[in-house]
């Protein structure tokens, strides 16, 4: 075998043995942009503690109305949203998602739900 086909066969490997390895452990790595993580409701909580990708995430909502919920979304947007001059307005869906749940925690009474950080562990727990 010639050695510029050793190295193509070696790169091909080690693309499949990567992306293989993304595949498995796809949970790792939470691309916000990333619209089918959004749907998989088994992912983990692997975000920073105080974000809804992590511990403060784990909270469930109780005692709330069909419409405290929608009351809250639409508070999240009228937060979220920056004027635009093409447009009218564009909404940051990361800050949407954020005040959301920020609107919720107050609906229910438990905000600030924040867990205590522990600077040793650095992670909440």
């Amino acid at each position: 075998m010639s050695k510029d086909k050793g190295k193509k066969k070696f790169k091909k490997s080690l693309k499949q043995a990567y992306e293989d390895y993304l595949r498995d452990n796809h949970f790792i790595f939470q691309d916000r942009g990333d619209v089918a993580m959004v749907f998989h409701t088994e992912r983990p909580y692997l975000g920073q503690p105080q974000t809804v990708h992590g511990k403060r995430g784990r909270s469930r909502v109780c005692g709330l109305t069909m419409r405290d919920v929608g009351d809250a979304i639409a508070r999240a947007w009228a937060q979220s949203a920056c004027p635009n001059k093409q447009t009218g307005y564009v909404v940051d869906l990361e800050a949407l998602v954020q005040n959301t749940v920020v609107n919720l925690e107050k609906l229910m009474g438990i905000f600030p739900n924040v867990p205590q950080l522990d600077e040793r562990k650095g992670d909440g727990q």
